[in-house]
């Protein structure tokens, strides 16, 4: 009996498995490589069945404080959010680049070695950021509730250490289009960059789960150690 013979797709409890190997199992061509392929299939389809049901269950329970990535914004990387204080969208992922999108992208197995490296490059400095900008986002919202609020001075040096940390996650997020750009298609390309507006009914509330975005980031984790020739690694 062979592998996929074990396997019954038509079980609920088998959905999110189901899932990551379409994504895949298709992509394993030599018998050789199949067992060590599995085993990171495997991998990650626990991880990421896991990791969702820790959303579901946090969705319920955990406000997001004012002081987590993006100005108070668990959510994604896209440019959703916004206002004076949200920022370009970098939450989950690697600045600005969400696991959903790059599982949407259909990457073949090459892609997918190739795009890891070059976000496990930028892992590093982006992560710095988006937790720098927590910091430097929650000492605005304390001058804001501060006596401090009515000195011009200390609002405009509170924000402007906000505007510089986005200022540098916008670069990063350059640097890493400009990598991917010999790697992945034309459509793939647009797929990434274009943001849709949202209709403001759409716009998730401040107060959105910090765990979502922590588990999301975990998710991004273990996708790139799963594809990455190393650590570091650029191509």
């Amino acid at each position: 009996m062979t592998f996929y013979e074990t396997i019954n797709f038509d079980s609920p409890e088998l959905s999110v498995s189901k899932f990551c190997l379409i994504h895949y199992i298709p992509f394993i061509t030599k018998e050789k490589k199949m067992n060590l392929k599995i085993k990171k299939i495997m991998a990650v389809s626990i991880v990421l069945m896991l990791s969702w049901v820790v959303v579901g269950l946090a969705v319920a329970q955990t406000p997001c404080p004012m002081n987590n990535e993006a100005g108070g914004r668990c959510r994604g990387m896209g440019s959703e959010g916004g206002g004076p204080m949200g920022c370009p969208g970098f939450c989950q992922g690697i600045s600005g680049i969400s696991l959903k999108q790059i599982m949407a992208m259909d990457l073949t197995d090459e892609q997918k070695t190739k795009v890891a490296n070059v976000l496990a490059a930028h892992q590093e400095e982006s992560r710095q950021l988006a937790d720098s900008l927590a910091g430097a986002r929650q000492t605005f919202v304390d001058v804001l509730n501060s006596e401090k609020a009515g000195d011009e001075a200390a609002v405009r040096q509170a924000f402007r250490q906000m505007s510089e940390i986005m200022e540098n996650q916008v670069v990063v997020k350059t640097k890493i289009i400009a990598g991917l750009k010999p790697v992945l298609s034309q459509g793939q390309l647009m797929d990434l960059t274009d943001h849709p507006s949202k209709k403001s009914g759409d716009q998730k509330p401040m107060n959105h789960m910090k765990k979502q975005g922590d588990v999301q980031r975990e998710m991004m984790d273990t996708w790139i150690r799963t594809y990455a020739d190393a650590p570091g690694a650029k191509e």
